[in-house]
């Protein structure tokens, strides 16, 4: 859509990575905001309505003139999306056992992963064959009828309760819940550890993997596509594995553990050694298969807080899981290449100093790991 929107917009090339970006702006500031809301009332009329709301600022997106106009739409977009996560997560923690949230959090990231996939394969044929505009105003007549789908289908509580019902706190008790969670190491280290596995994923499989292996290897952009798209299969795989294992009780520190140490040798070979096209793709897959399990800070945070505030701690989660890569990681990548090209002439080695960040930041996964408390200390701190 990129081009489209250029023409139609009369926009440069940085003002429509301002647009594709600003739904990011509204959608992770109002992670914890949106949870909160959960909490007091619910996540049916958040999700439903957020979704209704997302559907017509897609119609309208799709038929604005003015660029300033389509940014206010992406906005739009990004608030009215922001209880999807927390709201999904909130009700499996009401509709199934506890022992089975640690598996429902990562089959979320999996299916949002394997979703954000399929919709951006399904979009681009969409667009081919009808326009970026038609294509915006299907999408959104998609959405209100996925709206009258949620308000039919989705209830707060099961009518036989599994779990005790949860108290509905004012808006200021749980703020005040909230925040006293923010003062637990555990809670933080969860959210870190969520944070630094996931920026390899949206920092860089997001943007840096297909033009470092162009660089590198001078593939084609379809060669460098098909190699960078491994990480996002393995981080589904990861994710849904991962919460497998853990609710099959596999301690969750082993696993942050282990995926990060697998991580940090992955990585590093991806960016240090030279390998054959297929050893480029198996080493790219396991790098995502590793940094999916992301996934098990979801569940870690909310073994650390009360269940009045479960969808406050995923939105907390959430925000910082996005907050690292795209918005922080990619820029300082680039930054980087800039001035270590203006030290010396272009080269591979300078291509390959350039993607340190990513390890630096991996590296800091495993330590974060490393102080991960085991379950039953959590169970007793708690």
């Amino acid at each position: 859509m990129v081009g489209p929107l250029m023409l139609d917009f009369h926009a440069s090339l940085t003002q429509i990575g301002f647009l594709s970006s600003s739904f990011f702006y509204t959608y992770v500031i109002l992670q914890i905001p949106a949870g909160i809301l959960v909490d007091r009332f619910g996540a049916r009329a958040l999700l439903v309505g957020g979704c209704l709301l997302t559907a017509i600022a897609a119609i309208i997106f799709g038929c604005v003139h003015d660029f300033q106009d389509a940014v206010v739409m992406r906005l739009l977009m990004g608030l009215a999306s922001s209880p999807g996560v927390v709201g999904v997560m909130y009700l499996a923690g009401r509709w199934f056992p506890r022992e089975k949230f640690v598996l429902l959090a990562a089959l979320v990231e999996t299916i949002g992963m394997l979703g954000g996939a399929v919709g951006e394969t399904s979009l681009a044929s969409l667009v081919a064959h009808v326009g970026w505009r038609m294509g915006m105003v299907m999408v959104g007549l998609g959405g209100i009828v996925l709206a009258l789908v949620l308000l039919i289908v989705i209830r707060n509580e099961p009518k036989i309760a599994i779990h005790k019902p949860c108290e509905k706190a004012p808006t200021k008790e749980l703020c005040r819940r909230f925040f006293n969670a923010l003062t637990h190491k555990a809670v933080w280290m969860g959210c870190l550890y969520g944070a630094f596995s996931f920026s390899i994923i949206g920092g860089f499989g997001g943007l840096w993997a297909i033009p470092f292996l162009q660089q590198i290897y001078n593939y084609s952009i379809t060669q460098s596509a098909w190699i960078s798209s491994m990480i996002f299969i393995g981080a589904s795989i990861g994710a849904g594995g991962s919460g497998l294992l853990a609710c099959g009780k596999v301690n969750i520190k082993y696993l942050m553990v282990s995926a990060s140490l697998i991580g940090v040798m992955c990585l590093g070979a991806i960016l240090f050694l030279t390998c054959a096209f297929w050893e480029n793709a198996l080493l790219f897959l396991i790098l995502g298969i590793s940094t999916g399990c992301y996934a098990l800070a979801f569940a870690h945070v909310k073994l650390n807080t009360c269940e009045t505030i479960c969808a406050s701690a995923m939105g907390l989660t959430n925000m910082m899981c996005l907050l690292l890569g795209a918005p922080i990681l990619q820029p300082l990548v680039g930054q980087l290449l800039a001035y270590l090209n203006s030290l010396a002439k272009p080269s591979i080695m300078v291509y390959r100093l350039g993607m340190l960040p990513f390890l630096i930041v991996l590296g800091f996964a495993l330590i974060t790991a490393l102080f991960i408390q085991k379950p039953e200390e959590l169970k007793d701190a708690n």
